[in-house]
């Protein structure tokens, strides 16, 4: 009797629906109102709405195929064309090309998992810290709602979706899209590409001071330095420096002489035109991400004593002769930042500890709203140094400020997760090299990107976040070429890179 009552009790207590049982209710529902639309349209004889509705099926499992390749002009698209489309749309709020792209693959990756793709892979532990902590950040810009006003938070939301969930949320979109080593290849080319046309735009503002390419759908700062197609110096500095650590992971791999020299090239003129955005710390950033490849990368130590008499000949010769040298050590050696700083520190760290948990909350301008109350300085440095500036200049202070021991908690452990998942590719014997050494490199970019945000927030960040984490996931998925042949697999050695030994 007791079992025959607890057997009842067992079958009668609520459960809950299974992960699976919701992803089938959900593709149902999904292609159950395609179906009912279809059957409308047909059964009202309204052939263009029936049309409409067979084409957008059409398009969109044309998109679920080349996913990949909206993927690839997404990420380099950004920092050199998208520029035009989006200055015509500048009157469009919110829109620009990159984030209906980013929607769009975004929305790709949810039919992947509803229509049970190959590609819609479980979610690993990378990807659920992220995703902590996006909800982290939601939840703290939602507290701050009910004081804002509605232009507040249009201006609020266009930074959280373009410096936040773009880039964190590409490590998700990239790790759900097939990349072989021969797509990863081609990749990597067309961002030295990429970082090539930056320069030559860079040549063109610097020197000639035309501004084709500088953007007017959003305010551009520092006058007088190199902004690219960005919104400020030192992202266009980092990206480039991004993009000539991508370019060296090329080099490191190729096996034809002429494309070595061409990569090499590449490389010494992406750290030349970073010189052009007159801002140190990108500068910095790529010192210690060549440390890391040093480090990391046997292979390519050699090079570096070479690299480095070639490039200080070079640029001692060079730089004279082009830039204006005077200028250049004056913005190298000027305090003023300095200071700014080191009091801005100094006020963030009394935010810190009147807001210890959650912070003031999130948004652009939270900071400078917040501050008044807790200027301060440090030592001979006093208060007036922070009074005029809205943001404090260090990423991870700035989220501490804004969402409190728990938002730099799980920032931290976002990070950590991205780190560790590359380190892990690195040193594993089952990786190809072209794993390994991807691994390392995007791992330098990420060291390149944080050591930026030293001395930066990432909301003056557009584009560079979400370049490293795309480049994250991608290094986290990528999987060697193979021939099938009467079953057995070989790799299949990619034209002009060094095969593994």
């Amino acid at each position: 009797m007791p079992q025959a009552a607890m057997r009842a009790a067992s079958l009668a207590r609520f459960r809950l629906p299974s992960p699976r049982l919701l992803s089938r209710l959900a593709e149902t529902t999904f292609w159950g109102f395609f179906a009912l639309a279809l059957a409308l349209a047909i059964g009202s004889a309204d052939w263009v709405i029936t049309v409409a509705i067979l084409g957008l099926i059409a398009v969109g499992c044309l998109l679920l195929i080349e996913t990949k390749i909206l993927a690839m002009i997404w990420l380099l698209g950004q920092p050199v064309l998208f520029v035009f489309p989006n200055n015509l749309a500048a009157g469009v709020p919110f829109f620009t090309v990159e984030r209906g792209l980013f929607l769009l693959l975004l929305g790709l990756m949810v039919l992947h998992a509803l229509t049970r793709s190959p590609l819609s892979r479980p979610l690993n532990r990378l990807e659920w810290v992220v995703l902590s902590f996006i909800g982290v950040l939601l939840a703290s810009f939602l507290t701050t709602l009910p004081s804002k006003e509605m232009k507040i938070v249009r201006s609020d939301v266009a930074l959280i979706f373009q410096c936040y969930l773009m880039p964190w949320l590409s490590i998700l979109i990239a790790r759900r899209i097939d990349w072989t080593e021969l797509d990863v290849l081609r990749l990597l080319r067309l961002m030295t590409l990429t970082g090539v046309l930056l320069v030559a735009i860079g040549v063109l503002q610097y020197f000639l001071r035309i501004q084709w390419f500088t953007p007017k759908y959003f305010e551009v700062i520092h006058e007088g330095r190199t902004t690219g197609t960005f919104g400020n110096a030192a992202e266009y500095g980092s990206v480039l420096g991004g993009m000539a650590i991508l370019t060296l992971a090329q080099f490191s791999i190729a096996q034809n002489s002429t494309l070595r020299l061409f990569l090499l090239g590449c490389f010494g003129a992406m750290l030349g035109g970073s010189l052009l955005a007159l801002t140190r710390s990108p500068l910095v950033g790529v010192a210690v991400g060549l440390i890391v490849i040093f480090l990391g990368d046997r292979r390519i130590r050699p090079f570096f004593g070479l690299m480095a008499i070639l490039g200080i000949s070079l640029g001692a010769i060079l730089v004279p002769l082009i830039m204006d040298t005077d200028a250049l050590m004056a913005r190298m050696e000027e305090m003023e930042p300095i200071y700014n700083r080191i009091a801005l520190f100094a006020t963030a760290g009394n935010m810190i500890i009147a807001y210890p948990i959650i912070g003031v909350g999130f948004g652009r301008y939270a900071f400078s709203d917040y501050k008044t109350d807790y200027l301060s300085g440090m030592g001979e440095i006093g208060a007036e140094w922070a009074a005029s500036i809205g943001i404090p200049h260090l990423e991870f202070l700035h989220i501490a400020v804004l969402t409190g021991i728990v938002g730099i908690l799980f920032y931290v452990l976002a990070i950590r997760a991205c780190i560790c998942t590359l380190w892990k590719i690195y040193r594993s014997p089952a990786a190809s090299m072209f794993a390994r050494t991807l691994a390392i490199y995007v791992l330098a970019v990420l060291v390149s990107l944080l050591v930026n945000g030293l001395f930066v927030d990432f909301m003056a960040y557009n584009y560079f976040a979400a370049m490293t984490y795309f480049m994250v996931g991608v290094a986290s998925v990528v999987r060697p070429n193979h021939l099938k042949s009467g079953g057995d697999k070989a790799e299949t050695p990619l034209r002009g890179v060094v095969r593994p030994s």
